[in-house]
């Protein structure tokens, strides 16, 4: 965000010259524009360069925080609709949430030509203007009338919801009226109450979407016209991808490689990482994120916030991971990671899932409206928050020998340090400035003079 308001205030190429010094342009650090000169001199080949601070700037929209910055927006939540029919508000602190599997897509809301349920996406932005949540919405669902393909059942959440709409040819030529129609109802409704917009859900999978990405790419630039000219500041994301197969990582070359970033502020992502047969890694997850990366350094949308907009262990009747103790692990290690890699915001899916995909709260069976269990999954997702929030990597996450460390400051100049053993259990030697450490389940235990304390599956934090 910085650097790109800075090639707008002073473009690149630009050369002046103040009293001697010429000037090298304007670049940003920690967010802090910086007006750089260097020192000409005839008599000695080197050149001195130093710089000016010419402006400080604060964001706290919808990019990034402050280099290295963890801020309670990078939290979010995907929740389904229990939580507006009669179950309690999530008992964790979380600043965004993304409305997916939550009755209000496409299909869902316009279920006719011309006609708009709208009373399950208002209690949903009620519910967040009561608790100040940040809301991106996730387009998907074609209406059975609008399809192409109104009967074709492969799709997952009815007859023809995955197939491009009738108006609309394979090549992004058509009136694209249907999809025009709604994307002006929805973003005239929600009246800037929701302030981002992912252009749809898992777009490589032929279950969400069976279209072309010529039809995508269409539909991508006039919903960008059309939400930006209701709502300026509206925030847009590509349609999203996995990022663990290759045919993911394909899908979003093709889409950035055909121009689809020019109608984004930001990349979407799903951060799954599993496998069927097989318990997920956390940290596999930093070798598929760089994967993206390369894509997005090719494709030059490596300035754009990156969201992801949908992770956690996945589906464990797939994986036979259903052991709390390593979900708690898991969770843990995931947000430590996605935190520690910048990314903007991270969407867990999701916190009241009936099929333990990622559940991390249960509402009690006997009265759905009282507050229910907190699982060990989400009580470590809580705990992680807080040791997060407002704190700043010094030393990014990485692992050596099993062991990964990654160490914070947080808002009082206190140094942290998160440290966790993938491969069993081991001893592990805190320096003499760690005094105490707190577990995933928020108990806090002293360090002994030694400065040896055990590490394992999940995570514990060291605090002075």
């Amino acid at each position: 965000m910085c650097c790109r308001l800075a090639q707008t205030i002073l473009p690149a190429g630009l050369v002046c010259f103040i009293g001697g010094l010429h000037c090298l342009g304007l670049r940003c650090a920690n967010n802090v524009f910086l007006l750089e000169y260097e020192m000409l001199s005839r008599n000695s080949p080197r050149r001195i360069t130093f710089s000016t601070l010419l402006l400080i700037l604060s964001f706290s929209g919808l990019g990034v925080p402050a280099k290295g910055q963890v801020s309670s927006s990078s939290f979010g939540l995907s929740m389904n609709a229990g939580i507006i029919a009669r179950q309690p508000w999530p008992a964790v602190s979380f600043g965004t949430m993304r409305l997916w599997d939550a009755e209000v897509s496409w299909a869902l809301i316009n279920s006719s030509k011309g006609f708009y349920k709208w009373a399950s996406l208002d209690a949903w932005l009620n519910d967040a203007a009561t608790h100040n949540k940040t809301v991106i919405y996730t387009f998907g669902g074609v209406p059975h009338w609008a399809s192409s393909a109104p009967n074709d059942a492969t799709c997952s959440y009815g007859p023809g919801q995955c197939d491009p709409p009738n108006d609309l040819n394979a090549d992004g030529t058509g009136t694209n009226q249907h999809w025009k129609d709604f994307v002006t109802a929805i973003a005239t409704h929600a009246a800037g109450r929701i302030k981002i917009w992912e252009l749809w859900n898992e777009a490589p999978n032929a279950w969400y979407w069976n279209g072309t990405n010529k039809q995508l790419l269409r539909m991508a630039a006039d919903a960008r016209t059309i939400i930006k000219g209701i709502d300026p500041n509206a925030f847009i994301l590509t349609p999203s991808a996995g990022i663990r197969g290759k045919p993911y990582r394909d899908w979003m070359a093709n889409y950035l490689a055909q121009g689809g970033g020019a109608y984004a502020d930001g990349i979407a992502f799903h951060g799954y990482i599993q496998v069927g047969g097989a318990y997920p890694i956390a940290e596999d997850f930093y070798t598929y994120f760089r994967m993206l990366k390369q894509t997005l350094a090719t494709y030059g949308q490596s300035n754009k916030p990156v969201y992801d907009t949908e992770f956690s262990w996945g589906r464990a009747s797939r994986t036979g991971f259903y052991d709390q103790n390593l979900q708690a692990g898991f969770t843990a290690r995931s947000l430590l990671l996605h935190a520690s890699e910048g990314i903007a915001r991270t969407l867990w899916y999701m916190w009241n899932s009936t099929d333990v995909t990622g559940t991390l709260w249960v509402p009690n069976p006997s009265n759905p409206s009282a507050s229910g269990t907190l699982l060990k999954p989400g009580i470590a997702y809580r705990e992680v928050e807080k040791w997060l929030t407002n704190s700043k990597f010094t030393q990014h996450c990485a692992g050596s020998n099993s062991v990964w460390k990654c160490t914070l400051v947080r808002q009082d100049s206190a140094q942290i340090h998160a440290v966790w053993y993938t491969a069993g259990s081991t001893t592990y030697t805190a320096g003499p400035m760690y005094k105490h450490y707190r577990d995933v389940y928020g108990n806090t235990y002293a360090i002994p003079a030694s400065g040896a304390v055990t590490i394992g599956y999940r995570p514990i934090l060291l605090e002075p």
